[in-house]
């Protein structure tokens, strides 16, 4: 008699906990547990750009040392799809832009042209990400230099001397940069950026 009741307290038992098991296995909360496990990286709702992330960029608008006022912002398109991790962050075409923070026309005795040009930020959406360090893409031109041995007596931070394109753009002593012309800046922080919803 003692021996079948401790037959049944065990099976009680078990039965027991085989109740607490499927209990916690097909609660809601296990249940987002194993979904938030399944979803994976792939799922991901944010990416985060890194500060100093490489963006090529083409000019909208023709420049010119004779023309051109300082303060001006000069509008730039991203030339080609920012992608990190598989995922396009940083769209083709999206604005950018940077301003003339000194220029010079050509003088008397030969005097050549000036423009400088400081990259400022890149359009996301309705939010601005700073970018920094503008360089032309043209043969030999901040190649190996620093921003700040192009300065020309003036603070180079984010900034590039358009007197670089001079060799290949002169024209008359003035500096003339065409529309298409292809640069590359880095942002400037890090920055997180929402993705857009997965199709189910």
């Amino acid at each position: 008699m003692i021996n079948f009741r401790c037959t049944i307290l065990s099976m009680n038992a078990k039965l027991y906990v085989s109740a607490l098991v499927l209990l916690c296995l097909f609660s809601p909360f296990a249940k987002a547990q194993v979904q938030d496990a399944q979803q994976g990286p792939d799922t991901q709702s944010s990416m985060i750009i890194p500060a100093r992330t490489p963006v090529r960029l083409q000019l909208q608008q023709a420049l010119s040392s004779k023309t051109t006022q300082q303060g001006a912002l000069v509008e730039w398109r991203i030339f080609e799809d920012v992608i990190i991790d598989g995922k396009v962050v940083i769209a083709k075409d999206s604005r950018a832009y940077a301003e003339v923070t000194h220029v010079q026309k050509a003088g008397f005795g030969g005097r050549p042209g000036e423009m400088l040009l400081t990259a400022r930020y890149l359009e996301l959406g309705a939010q601005q990400l700073r970018l920094r360090s503008l360089q032309p893409e043209v043969s030999g031109v901040g190649k190996s230099q620093s921003d700040a041995s192009y300065a020309v007596g003036a603070t180079a931070a984010a900034t590039v001397p358009v007197l670089g394109f001079a060799a290949v753009f002169i024209t008359g002593g003035e500096i003339i940069i065409p529309v298409g012309t292809l640069a590359t800046a880095m942002t400037a922080v890090e920055w997180i950026i929402p993705l857009p919803p997965m199709n189910p």
